[in-house]
């Protein structure tokens, strides 16, 4: 009995005939390898002559797999390297330009602030010595004063107001450098209905943060701002306020803000008290 996919001895080719070509065949790689080499061990090399045959023929595909697989890996891995090295000179490049320029729009920066800065000294580090020399060499912020009815009022301080029930909010520049825009925001407890005044708008509510959440007081924060530039060691008085008679309590609390262009902003508690 034989197999009928097989032919008869006497009509078959020759076993170095059918072995060259399955080699041709396993080289063209139209059909699967594995299934190649499974029929060939099979139905084939039980036909050639000799045991040393199947061992040689093993051997030598083995060979062929292993230097197949290392070539292939060796291939691969060469290309990676190739591509990374190509990669790496193009960022070295890109950070050779950026440099390039960093360098000259630096030094176009320092010539044009006239400032004295060491070009001895690392390219990192010579931007932050020439911001802290621009730091040093621009004047000092403005700073002020709270003033009421003309008279300076510390942070945390109680005013008493007359039976008039009016104040007025004054600011005093400290310093020598002009105020730009300044601006005074004083929220409190006063609704629109409770005051009477010009030249202050009741702008947004004040609120403070508890808990990491905003807990709106339902009461308007009232803003003026200078519309000249206050100079230095002189005053601004504010439009006065009235408050209403609607206002029943004995007193209020408030918050006052003062600020202006590059300055910080300085805020003064302030508890006002209604006189008898």
């Amino acid at each position: 009995m034989f197999n009928q996919d097989q032919q008869p001895r006497e009509t078959r080719p020759s076993s170095w005939k059918r072995l060259c070509k399955f080699a041709v065949d396993f080289w063209d790689g139209e059909t699967p390898r594995f299934k190649l080499l499974r029929v060939f061990f099979k139905e084939e090399a039980a036909d050639l002559s000799g045991g040393w045959v199947r061992f040689i023929v093993l051997a030598g595909f083995l060979a062929y797999g292993v230097w197949w697989i290392t070539a292939t890996v060796k291939d691969k891995t060469i290309k990676d390297k190739t591509d990374e090295t190509a990669s790496l000179r193009l960022e070295n490049s890109d950070l050779k330009r950026d440099r390039d320029k960093f360098e000259l729009k630096l030094t176009i920066l320092e010539k044009g602030a006239n400032l004295p800065v060491q070009t001895n000294s690392p390219l990192d580090k010579r931007l932050d010595l020439l911001l802290e020399t621009l730091v040093k060499a621009l004047p000092p912020d403005p700073q002020f004063e709270l003033l009421f009815n003309a008279a300076i009022a510390k942070n945390n301080t109680v005013i008493q107001l007359d039976k008039s029930r009016t104040f007025r909010i004054g600011v005093l520049n400290l310093s020598e450098i002009t105020a730009e825009n300044l601006t005074v925001r004083f929220s409190g407890q006063l609704k629109e209905t409770n005051v009477t005044t010009k030249d202050w708008i009741a702008v947004g509510e004040s609120g403070s943060f508890e808990n990491q959440e905003l807990k709106p007081s339902g009461f308007p924060v009232w803003t003026t701002k200078f519309r000249d530039s206050l100079a230095g060691r002189e005053t601004w008085q504010t439009w006065p306020i009235t408050v209403s008679t609607n206002w029943s309590q004995p007193y209020f609390g408030s918050t006052i803000f003062i600020h202006s262009d590059r300055s910080k902003a300085h805020a003064f508690n302030v508890v006002f008290v209604f006189g008898p």
